[in-house]
């Protein structure tokens, strides 16, 4: 067993000092922050999500990637924070938060604002074929098995 004073008062402290670290706050120094990270595609003229699932007051994490052969913006007219560009080949990321009043907020490429949409569903409501939002979930059609927007080809 422990033969002397020392060796217990240190085993002991020691023991302390585990509990305490496993017991600390979580949003102190690096670790988790809250936040959700989000990850949105821009490709040629068009997002791989065009629907944003999202709590009101939630903190998002976002990472734009651009993917295509022109430079892309994701940007919310209506969302502080909600605004990153990058150019081809290139990704962005920032932070925002949601609203905390539910409802529907677009988002669009600033440089190409007709062609490239989505929105932002804040406070459940999303229908079927929205984006889940986790990371790595592209994930934006429902499998309704009749073929919609197919041609005859299959595409």
């Amino acid at each position: 067993m422990l033969g002397n004073k020392s060796t217990r008062v240190f085993v002991v402290a020691a023991a302390l000092l585990l509990f305490l670290g496993a017991c600390g706050d979580k949003t102190d120094s690096g670790g988790d922050s809250g936040s959700r990270a989000v990850t949105v595609v821009a490709t040629d003229f068009q997002f791989d999500t065009t629907t944003l699932n999202l709590e009101p007051g939630e903190e998002i994490d976002l990472t734009f990637q651009n993917d295509g052969e022109s430079p892309h913006t994701f940007t919310s007219d209506d969302i502080e924070g909600a605004d990153l560009s990058a150019d081809p080949g290139n990704s962005a990321s920032g932070t925002f938060t949601a609203p905390t009043e539910a409802g529907t907020y677009e988002f669009h490429c600033s440089i190409h604002p007709t062609q490239m949409t989505g929105e932002i569903v804040v406070g459940g409501g999303g229908d079927a074929g929205s984006t889940d939002t986790t990371e790595g979930s592209t994930d934006t059609t429902e499998d309704t098995g009749e073929g919609v927007g197919e041609n005859d080809d299959g595409y």
